[in-house]
């Protein structure tokens, strides 16, 4: 796994960022008021969290032994997936995963089928949907009652069926970096119908060179059904969680990303 290290300094976030200076291309919810007003500050005391290695199995037939790193204990858990990019695991999201942590929630990382210290074959697709169904099995079974979804590429694209399905109803926010509609190879879809049914409050974000998954999420953002949603275009050809280590973009979508969970899940509530 890639070893990042993590010096936490936020400690106060503005509850709404449409105002963030440097930021991106940013299409506003439209709930928004046509001017803006002064956003509240949010303050929340940081916690120091100590990752725990874990172990789970695949939702699949072959319940392969998945490994991932679980960060503190709260009913509001967030899971982050990394997408099926040569060299990806789940290293991808540090440090802004220990970030979210920091802030309460409980927090999932973990290494899709075939990638990192996790074995098995890829599979394609389904490796990744089958990885994303134990991730889901397992925080449940951490008692987490409220669950946000962060996914990249063709992990995004399954997090996005799964936000819109929600059979358990417990997912409360989706965050969709670099997906497309279709994976590449055509085994996942997403539909015009399905994304109606997504009124849970989305951020979508993607570079404005990344062709196909451009044009997929800005359709995608326009069709969801909620009325909280976001949309975020950076520059450039960088994809997934590489977004986020990225000098100029990334922390302006750290920002973005951190009050939307914020927002969709918050910490006392």
């Amino acid at each position: 796994m890639k070893k990042f290290c993590a010096t936490l300094l936020v400690l106060m976030i503005p509850f709404a960022v449409a105002g963030c200076s440097g930021s991106p291309t940013s299409t506003p919810s439209p709930t928004e008021e046509p001017t803006p007003q002064p956003s509240p500050t949010l303050t929340i005391a940081l916690v120091e969290v100590a990752p725990v290695e874990v172990t789970f199995p695949a939702g699949d037939a072959a319940h392969t032994t998945i490994h991932g790193t679980l960060y503190g204990q709260n009913p509001i858990g967030v899971i982050f997936t990394h997408d099926g990019q040569l060299n990806s695991d789940r290293g991808d999201w540090l440090p802004f995963a220990e970030q979210v942590a920091a802030y309460g929630y409980m927090v999932l990382i973990y290494d899709n089928r075939g990638y990192g210290e996790t074995g098995g074959s890829s599979g394609g697709s389904g490796g990744i949907t089958a990885s994303m169904d134990g991730a889901l099995a397992f925080m449940r079974e951490q008692g987490a009652e409220q669950l946000i979804l962060v996914s990249s590429g063709t992990a995004g694209i399954y997090g996005i069926k799964l936000a819109c399905e929600n059979a358990n109803g417990d997912i409360v926010g989706n965050a969709a970096i670099s997906a497309a509609r279709v994976s590449f190879d055509n085994t996942i879809a997403v539909g015009r119908t399905e994304l109606t049914t997504l009124t849970m409050p989305t951020l979508w974000a993607v570079t404005s060179e990344d062709e196909v998954r451009f044009e997929d999420t800005q359709a995608m953002y326009e069709l969801a059904g909620g009325t909280d949603k976001q949309l975020l275009i950076y520059p450039g050809m960088i994809r997934g969680a590489d977004i986020l280590r990225d000098e100029e973009s990334g922390p302006d979508l750290a920002q973005h990303l951190l009050a939307f969970i914020l927002r969709a899940a918050p910490i006392g509530e």
